[in-house]
């Protein structure tokens, strides 16, 4: 079995964007990452969708730069390892979607007023954090394609998924 940490964050240094986010999910975080940890190279490295990039980050780095406000830590088989890891791996340096984001925005206004809407804007080959990590809890079969729109996901639709399988099982 292997661990990986699905976590939530904010910047240190909080930006008029992070605090929309924060404003319309209504949570104290604005960003979702996941954190491995490689045997092989005996280090922490977190994997996000931030700046303008999919990254990995020095673990390090992340601290001094962010506030982590939780973390959720799961077993996985070896497999399901092998295939969040490449699935990772494939999609570093593809652009952020930060058009995405506001087109999330209007989702999140259209539900204030009890109306549901898919995200208007979908950007092939661009990710926003709560997508991509998304992405990556369908690759391991954590949720389904049937269940959630990736391009609709916030950070918390994230944490509350996580904490719904983890009280359902």
């Amino acid at each position: 079995m292997k661990l990986i940490t699905v976590g939530f964050s904010t910047p240190k240094h909080s930006t008029v964007f992070s605090k929309l986010i924060r404003f319309f999910i209504n949570k104290p975080y604005s960003h979702v990452y996941i954190k491995y940890y490689s045997d092989k190279y005996d280090r922490f490295l977190i994997y996000q969708s931030s700046g303008l990039k999919v990254n990995f980050c020095n673990i390090n780095n992340f601290y001094r730069n962010n506030i982590v406000i939780n973390e959720y830590i799961f077993k996985i088989t070896e497999e399901q390892y092998v295939k969040i890891f490449q699935d990772s791996i494939d999609l570093v340096g593809e652009s952020y979607g930060l058009k995405e984001v506001f087109g999330l925005g209007i989702v999140q206004l259209f539900n204030l007023f009890g109306k549901s809407i898919n995200n208007p804007i979908n950007e092939k080959a661009k990710w926003f954090c709560s997508e991509l990590i998304g992405r990556l809890l369908l690759t391991i079969g954590f949720i389904t394609q049937e269940e959630f729109n990736l391009n609709n996901l916030t950070p918390k639709d994230i944490e509350d998924i996580i904490k719904k399988r983890i009280i359902d099982g």
